[in-house]
């Protein structure tokens, strides 16, 4: 923020809860499989490039500086490019929660690979 400007994030959870933080790294043409999260998860891309698919297959690409967040609909990425990725992840999830779930893949992931 510049000149002093302030903002103010509420979060409001049914109980008891947990904040994890995730720093992970995929190698170039890795993926992360087809997964959900139980609860609320923000992610940004430190370095390198993603596709990332929803649960239709619908593609999103993200880049080095990119955040977006996740949670219950199904997804996966894949890296693409040369490059490794890094990314940095922020969990918040009802207290003993895992912070994953694996999925099936849908019908399309079979066409993608993934």
């Amino acid at each position: 923020m510049s000149n002093g400007e302030q903002f103010k994030v509420e979060l409001e959870t049914d109980g008891p809860s947990t904040i994890t933080i995730q720093d992970g790294s995929i190698a170039a043409g890795g993926h992360n499989g087809w997964h959900s999260q139980p609860g609320l998860v923000a992610v940004t891309l430190l370095s390198g490039t993603i596709e990332w698919y929803d649960e239709n297959c619908v593609r999103t690409v993200y880049t080095a500086g990119d955040s977006w967040f996740e949670g219950s609909q199904v997804h996966a990425y894949r890296v693409i490019g040369a490059s490794n990725i890094h990314l940095m992840a922020w969990f918040v999830t009802a207290q003993g929660q895992a912070l994953r779930t694996d999925q099936p893949a849908p019908s399309c992931g079979a066409a993608l690979g993934l």
